[in-house]
């Protein structure tokens, strides 16, 4: 089975930080903390270690919706049912929710912030052999992170400061939990320039998205 290369340099060599303006965040005001990222990107144990830092409660949203029946498993994945938008708004302030499509089961005003988790798709395609996942859910996963679907989708509904994305290739759970607490308390959240299209050198790279 082909496993794409993993190179060695770190941290990427177009990797590049910048920081956007959150004004007057305030840790003694309750907030709803949306993390995002295709699977396999650290969503859930990032998310409860940021909760656990913070004192809020963490919420996967496929657990969520579907023990309230507002989602269904089919063939390995989770599909929503019409009233899910609807849970999602019963979430309370003081938590971290974490999921794939955040952004869309949330919508334009449930969020008071939104965390981006990026990795590199060579190590993702290693985790997914892992974790067993069939040839098309590993190409429509790495296409979704070469393409920054999951950014993409949070920028259309959520403005551009209140936006973090981080890229999670080299760093650890803690780590990454608590620049993005220490983020909120100062206001400047941290925002890594991601382009894994740049590190493509031939089209064995791109095998998985064909």
């Amino acid at each position: 089975m082909f496993v794409p290369a993993i190179r060695s340099h770190s941290p990427w060599p177009y990797r590049r930080i910048y920081s956007s303006s959150a004004k007057n965040y305030d840790m003694t005001h309750g907030h709803i903390i949306g993390i995002t990222g295709c699977p396999a990107t650290g969503k859930k144990t990032v998310g409860t270690l940021l909760a656990s830092l913070l004192g809020y409660r963490f919420v996967d949203s496929g657990q969520f919706l579907l023990e309230r029946g507002a989602a269904v498993r089919r063939d390995g994945d989770i599909e929503f049912r019409g009233n899910y938008r609807a849970e999602m708004k019963s979430l309370t302030k003081n938590t971290i929710v974490a999921g794939l499509f955040i952004p869309e089961l949330a919508g334009k005003s449930m969020l008071d912030y939104l965390v981006v988790l990026r990795c590199a798709p060579p190590v993702l395609y290693c985790r997914y052999v892992q974790r067993n996942y069939d040839l098309r859910k590993i190409r429509d996963n790495l296409t979704s992170e070469y393409l920054d679907y999951c950014l993409k989708s949070g920028l259309k509904l959520i403005d551009r400061s209140r936006i973090a994305q981080l890229d999670t290739t080299f760093s650890r759970p803690e780590e990454i939990a608590r620049n993005i607490r220490d983020a909120l308390i100062t206001g400047d959240m941290p925002f890594e320039i991601v382009d894994w299209l740049s590190e493509v050198k031939g089209p064995e790279d791109l095998l998985m998205m064909i």
